[in-house]
């Protein structure tokens, strides 16, 4: 008799928490709704990092510069999107032009504070 587990792999793989399962569907949404700055790069063009701050919204933080170091912070590859648990370890950028997109959502309102490039150096 042969059994074929890679569906069961497959599916266990693929479970998470509803923590989890929240925060990805957050980030869908806000992924569908936000208009970047008109110089801004297309969405997929950014490693797209999520927080919630400590007043209920959710913090945006979209880079795509080169020579990023990777490491705790800076460790998602383009066209990628990571939850960060703690919005003070959010990417922190200060130049960079639209290399460097933020922004804040409000999820009561569903209302965004206008995403902004950085400034250029």
């Amino acid at each position: 008799m042969r059994f074929l587990l890679t569906p069961w792999i497959a599916l266990l793989a693929s479970c998470s928490t509803p923590n989890e399962r929240e925060q990805d569907r957050l980030m869908a949404f806000i992924e569908n709704r936000v208009e970047l700055p008109k110089n801004a790069s297309p969405l997929n063009a950014y490693a797209r990092y999520y927080a919630k701050d400590g007043h209920g919204r959710i913090v945006g933080v979209y880079t795509n510069l080169p020579g990023l170091p990777k490491n705790e912070f800076y460790d998602v590859q383009i066209g990628h999107r990571k939850w960060v648990d703690d919005y003070r370890a959010l990417p922190m950028i200060f130049e960079g032009g639209c290399g460097v997109v933020s922004f804040k959502f409000n999820p009561q309102t569903q209302k965004f504070e206008t995403p902004a490039c950085n400034l250029d150096a």
